[in-house]
């Protein structure tokens, strides 16, 4: 699969419908489970501190509210600029920006680490 061919295109359109049907309430919710936490509390203390993060693929951010609540710098990039402005919607200041991670509008270096979940 790469940029431009059909299969990606369908993938792109799958990732918008899945945001667009999703309750952003109950997403958000699962920053809160057992697993959830415990993954977290697994790769948390391996992340540089201090350093911006990048979480590509953020859909509605779970996981960059979640990784804020603890005090790390982090910032999104989807191409699902739908779930992006409900992620706005919830909390404005979040830095995210519409794009596709094959294409990152950032300069190299800016980020200490990169998560995709």
């Amino acid at each position: 699969m790469t940029v431009g061919d059909a299969e990606y295109a369908r993938t792109r359109d799958a990732w918008q419908d899945i945001w667009q049907r999703a309750r952003f309430d109950l997403e958000l919710a699962t920053r809160h489970y057992a697993r959830s936490r415990e993954i977290r509390d697994r790769f948390v203390p391996h992340l540089p501190p201090g350093e911006w993060l990048l979480e590509a693929g953020c859909g509605l951010g779970v996981e960059m509210v979640s990784l804020r609540e603890r005090g790390l710098r982090i910032a999104g990039v989807d191409y699902a600029v739908d779930a992006l402005r409900r992620l706005r919607a919830h909390d404005p200041t979040m830095p995210v920006v519409g794009a596709d991670i094959h294409a990152l509008p950032f300069p190299s270096g800016q980020f200490g680490g990169y998560l995709s979940f």
